[in-house]
């Protein structure tokens, strides 16, 4: 958002989430959070969902600000790179897949299976989300996509209870107020 308002529609990692200990170890792992992001068009969403009129990149705080670590972090893991994110994947040891090319967990339980978890608000999270598991399923991961009521959703994030979910980002000018 080049109003400085942080994103529109941000993928928020539940690093706290226990309830399924695979899922939560690779939640918990720097790289395969780079993966993910990585793993994200966000050209493609920007002209979906925002009509080109956006500024895909990540949710550092912008250049102008005081809270800037500095302009090449608003790109920094932020750029569709799927050689990249899969070697990242490869990394980190999900390098096994079935036979539709969907990356298996480590604990020989089937395919990974990644839940994000949405909400109908002023923003589309549900089909942004939609169209980010079609590109992670391009680097071999399975997202579930779920809509929940607002404070269902919220109540469930509190509880560390979500692995995944999509939400408005407030404030890049104030990183601390969200």
């Amino acid at each position: 958002d080049p109003a400085l308002n942080g994103s529109d529609a941000t993928i928020h990692i539940g690093n706290a989430y226990e309830g399924d200990p695979e899922i939560a170890k690779f939640l918990k792992n720097k790289e395969f959070r780079h993966a993910l992001s990585l793993g994200i068009d966000r050209d493609q969403l920007n002209e979906a969902f925002w009509l080109g009129v956006g500024t895909p990149g990540s949710i550092a705080p912008a250049p102008d600000t005081v809270y800037s670590p500095g302009p090449e972090w608003n790109k920094k893991y932020a750029t569709y790179d799927v050689k990249q994110a899969n070697e990242l994947l490869d990394k980190v040891g999900l390098s096994k897949k079935d036979g539709e090319g969907y990356r298996l967990r480590t604990d020989g339980k089937g395919r990974l299976r990644i839940e994000v978890t949405t909400y109908l608000g002023f923003m589309p999270f549900t089909q942004i989300a939609e169209m980010v598991k079609t590109q992670w399923a391009k680097i071999g991961l399975q997202a579930d996509v779920s809509e929940l009521e607002r404070s269902l959703l919220n109540s469930r994030r509190a509880n560390n209870e979500t692995q995944i979910s999509m939400e408005i980002m407030w404030g890049t000018e104030n990183m601390y107020a969200h």
